[in-house]
């Protein structure tokens, strides 16, 4: 269980917060999916500007074959980002 994927499971269990997912992310592509994750939970949460910021942060640092890439930028265009 603790080995990653199953800490972004445990993000949305209510298990872990934003802060302690990207602790828990061992290398640059982790860190890529938990910041996008991280911006899904604060959707789902409501708080839209951290959301933004993380998506924002998901399009910048995540490689382009990632689906979190790919969500981050759908994300950001319901969010009406440019």
């Amino acid at each position: 269980q603790g080995t990653w994927p199953y800490p972004v499971f445990s993000l949305f269990l209510g298990e872990l917060k934003p802060d302690e997912l990207m602790a828990k992310a061992a290398d640059s592509n982790q860190r890529c999916e938990a910041t996008f994750y991280n911006g899904e939970w604060y959707l789902l949460s409501g708080n839209t500007q951290e959301a933004r910021q993380r998506f924002e942060a998901a399009l910048s640092s995540c490689p382009t074959t990632y689906m979190e890439y790919d969500g981050a930028k759908g994300e950001l265009n319901s969010l009406g980002v440019q």
